[in-house]
């Protein structure tokens, strides 16, 4: 056996030092190596964006740009992103609609029978509510003044009897219109002789709905006798005395008028109390907040225009904020369950909730016009925003899904002129206002992380005050129902002492026992 080692193994203990590798594969040839065909030898290597600068290379803001299925998980607090939004008039793809990857939305005849009467003025859609049912109760009309002008209910022909019934419809949508018109009336007429009581002009609006009903009770008791009894079918018969029935329907309906007056009443004493303390303690940071909240739902509403909500630009966001049972976190927080298919039954939870949010929504719109308060209306964008301030979660994705979609691609700030550009010439005043509330350091730009700072400072802000008026509300609340149970029991008093005489002498008798 030879003890000197192999020429071909004492080739790999080579004592000449460090030799670098060849630059071409004939070289590596040369010095006795194997020829090899590993293909990883030649692949070109590709510019890698690095976090270190706050500053990006313009011409590669394209590629740079970040993928539209971004991982929660793996994005990092520290990551820089640029915006999304395309100046108006640069080239784009797909139907040529920002937020949409190819395909545009097909809206049937009821969508867009829907879209037309939301989108036409107040007394288009007060019409739309009024005549369907208008029309039904002049059918009976149309009846008893041609085919059956003999047909009768309680002694009363029926062109009479629902003549009364149409008018009745008719004045409550009169009422309504007139208890929303009231406010403006007052503040016009009291603010000639002095501006301090045009505060009350809020009370007034606060008391729309009892209005209205004090306004219907009114005119249906106003009407109902001189229909029945002095129309001209009685007076022709000389047959004008009242009805047993029609003196019972007209004690109900007096009773009902003094138990909306109660109702009024209550709710008045309520609101100047409540009014009048908040706007002695709670008044500045009230309308600071507020003020605040609504140049925000401006600019998530100018979002919504640019990119429609669940795209793919912002599909991440958008179901961040309408994730308010936080389903998205608790699947996320589970281990072991990371694969994209169990995602999928959350995700159909929360879509099965978006769409019920725009089923409510769309009742929310009629219901507004009846009310004049925006309710049940979770569609729209100052609900979708103050929604999104109630965690802090829900915050972050509110302000991301804003920045990104004001900034101009290839910028990594928002700038005022962003925002002029968005909400257009109409609302430059809208516009500084929303610029001086993001900017805190006033150096001309907003950054990402500066936007999610102001918006969380809206949240917190707005908890604040929530909070600090807590006890007074509750205080109110209590008081409001104390007397709302008292407006109930005098309420039942007021229909018992118009339906039994009897209740009245017998009332009269122990209270003077007593």
């Amino acid at each position: 056996m030879s003890l000197h080692a192999h020429p071909s193994k004492a080739a790999r203990f080579s004592r000449e030092g460090f030799s670098p590798i060849p630059s071409n594969q004939q070289q590596f040839e040369d010095q006795g190596a194997m020829p090899t065909n590993d293909h990883t030898i030649d692949i070109p290597l590709e510019q890698v964006a690095s976090h270190q600068s706050g500053l990006r290379n313009q011409s590669s803001s394209a590629q740079l740009r970040p993928s539209l299925s971004r991982d929660v998980g793996a994005t990092s607090h520290r990551q820089f992103f640029h915006g999304r939004r395309r100046k108006a008039g640069e080239a784009g793809g797909g139907t040529g609609n920002i937020g949409y990857d190819g395909e545009e939305d097909m809206v049937n005849a009821v969508g867009k029978f829907y879209r037309k009467v939301m989108a036409s003025s107040v007394i288009t859609r007060y019409l739309l509510y009024i005549l369907p049912l208008g029309i039904l109760i002049a059918i009976p009309i149309i009846v008893g003044a041609t085919v059956a002008q003999g047909a009768k209910i309680g002694g009363v022909r029926i062109v009479w009897f629902f003549s009364w019934v149409e008018i009745v419809w008719a004045s409550l949508w009169a009422a309504k219109v007139v208890a929303h018109l009231l406010p403006y009336i007052f503040q016009l007429v009291a603010g000639v002789v002095s501006s301090g009581v045009r505060k009350y002009a809020l009370v007034i609006r606060s008391l729309e709905i009892p209005l209205s009903l004090v306004g219907w009770g009114v005119t249906s008791l106003a009407t109902f006798m001189p229909i029945m009894t002095r129309n001209p079918t009685q007076r022709a018969k000389n047959d004008t005395a009242s009805k047993e029935w029609e003196n019972i329907v007209q004690k109900i309906l007096a009773a009902a008028v003094i138990a909306s007056l109660i109702f009024l009443g209550e709710k008045t004493i309520i609101q100047l109390i409540s009014i009048d303390y908040h706007r002695k303690q709670f008044a500045f940071r009230i309308k600071e907040s507020k003020h605040s909240i609504y140049l925000l739902g401006l600019l998530y509403e100018a979002s919504r225009a640019l990119f429609p909500p669940y795209c793919n630009e912002f599909a991440e966001e958008d179901y961040a904020m309408a994730d308010q049972l936080n389903l998205g976190k608790a699947l996320k927080n589970k281990k072991g369950h990371s694969r994209s298919g169990s995602a999928t039954p959350m995700r159909l939870i929360q879509d099965v909730a978006r769409y019920g949010d725009k089923l409510t929504s769309a009742f929310g719109n009629v219901a507004k016009d009846v009310t004049g308060r925006e309710v049940f209306n979770p569609d729209s964008a100052h609900s979708i925003v103050v929604g999104a301030l109630e965690k802090k979660r829900t915050s972050e994705a509110l302000a991301k899904r804003v920045w990104m979609s004001l900034v101009c691609e290839g910028r990594e700030a928002l700038y005022q002129d962003d925002i002029m550009d968005v909400l257009g010439p109409d609302h430059r005043e809208q516009a500084e206002e929303a610029f001086a509330v993001l900017d805190r350091d006033a150096n001309g730009d907003v950054s990402l992380d500066e936007m999610i700072l102001v918006v969380r400072e809206m949240s917190r802000e707005r908890k604040a005050i929530a909070t600090s008026m807590h006890d007074v509300d509750q205080a109110i609340s209590v008081l409001d129902n104390l007397l709302s149970a008292v407006v109930l029991i005098a309420v039942v008093f007021v229909f018992v002492a118009f339906l039994n005489a009897n209740f009245v002498t017998t009332l009269a008798t122990a209270g003077t026992a007593l």
